[in-house]
């Protein structure tokens, strides 16, 4: 019997979500302030948001049955957009799924009439991510 997999494909918008942020920040931040003038710096977050929002909730199954190859994948993904070590990467990705998470959790509790909060109030996913051996 074979692995069923679904791919990365929402956990990349989820990244990528993560990282558009990242750079705004980052890029608004050479004159140590973000004003009104930095907001093109954020246009990409916008554009992110929506994919993100959209398939948060397949992140948890998309790690859950990543293949060893699909992992790669995603790195791969990551070392196109950053410049990190391996055991940064894995750390990227489960703080950028957390940051996410806890938005996702923020947006269903505030600004949804009747939703309840992702992962039943978990402020950060129940995923086996590899560890980097110390």
């Amino acid at each position: 019997m074979s692995k069923v997999t679904v791919g990365f494909k929402e956990t990349k918008e989820v990244v990528d979500l993560v990282i558009s942020l990242g750079k705004g920040i980052e890029s608004s931040m050479e004159d140590d302030k973000i004003t009104l003038s930095d907001l093109p710096n954020f246009f990409p977050v916008f554009i992110n948001l929506i994919p993100a929002i959209e398939g948060i909730d397949q992140v948890v199954l998309e790690f859950k049955l990543a293949s060893p190859e699909e992992a790669d994948e995603l790195k791969a993904h990551l070392r196109a957009e950053l410049n990190l070590e391996d055991e940064e990467m894995e750390k990227f990705i489960e703080d950028a799924f957390a940051v996410v998470l806890d938005i996702w959790n923020v947006v269903k509790t505030y600004f949804l009439k009747d939703g309840e909060p992702a992962s039943n109030g978990a402020t950060s996913p129940d995923v086996d991510v590899a560890q980097p051996e110390a």
